[in-house]
């Protein structure tokens, strides 16, 4: 039968061994060069005006409800909390 027929489709089975191809983009960089390319995308953003700037409160209100967070999962795992 021709496949290029209307409504009938070919499929192939590969058999060829499945090999790890050691992750893409970011997980296949080493470290340095995740950095690098975080340091030039951040640069650009400042030079675009894009950037996400931290007024001093808006970073105090983050970092608290963070540490409550850890400490609301150290609860719920049963580990000791944390001193004061």
């Amino acid at each position: 039968m021709d496949p290029r027929r209307k409504g009938i489709t070919t499929m192939t089975i590969d058999t060829r061994p499945q090999t790890h191809r050691g992750g893409q983009g970011f997980a296949a960089m080493s470290p340095e060069r995740r950095r690098e390319v975080a340091r030039k995308g951040a640069a650009s953003a400042h030079a675009k005006g894009v950037a996400h700037k931290w007024s001093k409160d808006e970073a105090l209100y983050w970092s608290k409800i963070g540490g409550e967070k850890r400490h609301m999962n150290a609860k719920q795992q049963g580990e000791r909390e944390l001193p004061q």
